[in-house]
């Protein structure tokens, strides 16, 4: 409804019941401004108007998380939100889900600092604590090891300081020769925190001897 006073509110109604149960965080909102309406999850974009999803994510981020340096800021009835999927989703060729972004380089580094990151500097301005990294890939290498795009522009360009947070098992998507070295190239691209439900534990076992052997610093 372009209400950013009621986004706010309604941040603050998911802040308030996702607290009731005893969690902190929620994935929320989704910062896609989606081009192709053949992709399945356009419905879960705010507009196709990268202006209008700045404002409206931004707005729902501090109903979230409270107002960035004022003591409402993560107060105790608040959560911590997260700006996603970062990035390029709604662009995908014929609109495939987790599909990849396809344009020359030139041509994307165009698209993305022009109307792509306009969402995502608005949230980091909100203080958005978490982004979640995208399945998608632009032009075949995905979200989740691309360096240039989680460490280079999101951390350097826009100031992003909170946590990327990997998608739903989406370090298994990446290049690599084995689990191992997937999980050292979405580290080494710039994800923080891995969401690998099923396979923690190896997680873990091969994140420290990658580490013990100079493969991340």
């Amino acid at each position: 409804a372009k209400d950013e006073d009621l986004m706010v509110r309604m941040g603050q109604v998911v802040a308030s019941e996702v607290r009731a149960t005893g969690i902190q965080w929620t994935f929320a909102p989704t910062l896609a401004n989606p081009q192709n309406e053949l992709w399945g999850r356009t419905y879960e974009g705010f507009s196709e108007n990268e202006e209008l999803v700045a404002k409206l994510g931004a707005a729902f981020i501090v109903g979230a998380q409270g107002v960035l340096g004022s003591d409402s800021f993560l107060a105790e009835n608040q959560v911590v939100a997260t700006a996603k999927h970062y990035i390029g989703e709604g662009y995908t060729a014929s609109g495939t889900n987790q599909g990849d972004v396809q344009m020359d380089a030139e041509a994307f580094n165009k698209l993305l600092h022009d109307t792509l990151l306009t969402p995502y500097k608005a949230a980091v301005d909100s203080g958005v604590r978490t982004v979640m990294a995208s399945f998608n890939s632009v032009n075949g290498l995905k979200c989740h090891e691309n360096k240039y795009l989680l460490t280079d522009v999101l951390k350097g360009e826009l100031g992003f300081t909170g946590l990327v947070v990997g998608d739903y098992n989406g370090a298994q998507q990446v290049s690599g020769a084995n689990y191992k070295e997937q999980l050292v190239n979405c580290v080494n691209a710039g994800v923080d925190l891995l969401m690998e439900p099923y396979t923690w534990k190896d997680v873990i076992k091969h994140l420290k001897s990658a580490t013990e052997e100079g493969l991340i610093s």
